[in-house]
């Protein structure tokens, strides 16, 4: 998908463009827009649908204003902008004899239209795949628990194995397939900042959602967010 929208083209609409300070600045101030929304959504579930992760994530909200100034200080390097599918996950990808069918390129459903048309760099599609892995994992995990209640630390475990198998499988592979083409940045520390922040905003876009939609899965996106936040405090 981000190969052919990174092939040449002479339509401005589509042509892929270098990736500068000013769209990560772009991308930073996106990621503010959406912290803002997710920590006014917290702020709404206090006392009433909280738990654990969103308690402490609604504590750590300057370390999100910093965690931006972190990831947007230095200019990227090697990193290019294409149309992007913009709400790329699991439901999105159909599996169809021996082939898969990626749909829905509307963008996020909350965005107004120019947003969706913005050319972005394409690791927001991978973030939004990885966030849908950890999705994917949780619900597998409350629907044991529901069942095999003695079973719900045994299944969580699994599942925190099987995130780290299937995330780096993605990844690997998603970096051999772009290899050829200008979707892949070429410079790993752009790359590693490009996809942390990218995943940043997907889940505080997230932790936005679930807050005003379904408070009891809110403890995903405020894990991610929280994870993210200690990484860069460990330097990982």
């Amino acid at each position: 998908m981000h190969n052919a929208f990174a092939v040449e083209t002479d339509d401005p609409a589509f042509a892929a463009e270098p990736f500068d300070h000013a769209d990560l600045y772009a991308l930073g101030d996106d990621t503010r827009r959406q912290a803002e929304r997710a920590f006014r959504g917290l702020d709404g579930l206090a006392g009433r649908g909280s738990n654990a992760a969103s308690t402490e994530l609604a504590g750590r909200r300057h370390e999100v204003e910093a965690a931006i100034e972190t990831l947007t200080a230095r200019a990227p390097q090697g990193a290019t902008k294409t149309r992007i599918h913009g709400d790329y996950h699991l439901g999105q990808v159909l599996a169809a004899e021996d082939d898969l069918i990626i749909v829905d390129f509307e963008g996020e459903p909350s965005r107004p239209a120019d947003e969706r048309r913005i050319k972005s760099t394409p690791l927001r599609d991978v973030a939004g795949m990885l966030r849908s892995f950890a999705y994917g994992a949780e619900t597998v995990t409350r629907g044991i628990a529901a069942r095999f209640s003695d079973s719900e630390e045994r299944a969580r475990r699994a599942s925190i194995a099987w995130r780290g198998m299937i995330d780096a499988a993605f990844l690997d592979g998603y970096r051999e397939a772009v290899s050829v083409s200008r979707a892949a940045v070429t410079d790993p520390e752009t790359e590693g900042r490009l996809l942390r922040l990218s995943l940043l905003t997907k889940a505080l876009y997230e932790v936005d959602y679930e807050a005003n939609n379904r408070p009891d899965w809110i403890e995903i996106p405020a894990r991610g967010v929280l994870n993210i936040l200690d990484e860069i405090k460990r330097g990982v």
